[in-house]
This record gives structure tokens, C-alpha cells and sequence, in this order.
């Protein structure tokens, strides 16, 4: 059984490129982000610095119950990443933790593990997005 961590390097230590143009379909619902920011734009970017702060944290935990196989921590660290991407509306990283979490409380550690790789690239790309909305390039 593969218990490696999700990621080949840890996502708190990867470089977040700012700069980069965002896509079409950005990992982060700006829309969305400004909903939930009552409109204010340096709220927003208070809520972004936080939610970069987090999702790290949240990931790091995740890596950590996956190389311990923790099916009983999981399913609470994949909730607390849930609700990190939801309120923000990354969208799909949401997706991603739910469909885990889900496997998680079943105590199938196989398709968690199957989905790390995507959630990798997911949270990578949300941390690129924040860190691009927060300098107004988004």
C-alpha cells in the first residue's frame, strides 16, 4: 500500500510564482469570495492571507495522518480543508476534500491516497491564485 505523502516536496515550503495570469476557471471564485467579503476588497485580501495560512496547515495535517495511515484523524483534517476551500469558493478543491473525506469515514485509505496527487495540484493552484488575487492581478 502506497503511504507516501501527496506531494514530491511539501506544499508549506513550495514557491508560490505571483505574476502569473489567471485562468479562465481560477481555482478561487472571486465572485464568490467577495460574497462572502460583504464587497470589500481588503477584507478580502485579509481572508486570502488567511486562507493561505490555512490551506497550508490544513495540508500539512492531511500529509502527516496519510504517512501515519490515521484513518480516525483524516476524516477531520479532510473536513477542516473542506471547509478552508469552501469559503473562499475554490470550488473544486472543495470537491476534492468531500469526495476524501467521504473515503476517509469509510476507512478507505486507498482512493484518498489515489486522489492525493490532484489535490496536490489543486492546492498548489489555489495557493498561486490567492497569492495573484491578493496583488490585484486577478
Amino acid at each position: 500500500m502506497n503511504t507516501n505523502p501527496p506531494c514530491s516536496s511539501p506544499v508549506d515550503q513550495a514557491p508560490v510564482p505571483p505574476g502569473r495570469q489567471c485562468p479562465e476557471t481560477a481555482p478561487i471564485d472571486r465572485a464568490v469570495l467577495l460574497e462572502q467579503c460583504m464587497g470589500e476588497a481588503r477584507l478580502a485580501a485579509m481572508v486570502l492571507e488567511r486562507f493561505e495560512s490555512q490551506l497550508r496547515s490544513d495540508f500539512s495535517q492531511i500529509t502527516e495522518a496519510i504517512k501515519a495511515r490515521d484513518l480516525a484523524c483524516l476524516p477531520r483534517v479532510l473536513h477542516a480543508l473542506k471547509g478552508t476551500a469552501g469559503a473562499v469558493g475554490a470550488r473544486r478543491l472543495y470537491q476534492l476534500a468531500a469526495a476524501m473525506e467521504a473515503h476517509a469515514r469509510a476507512g478507505e485509505l486507498e482512493p484518498v491516497l489515489g486522489e492525493g496527487p490532484e489535490v496536490c495540484r489543486e492546492v498548489q493552484s489555489c495557493l498561486t491564485c490567492a497569492v495573484n488575487l491578493r496583488a490585484g492581478l486577478c
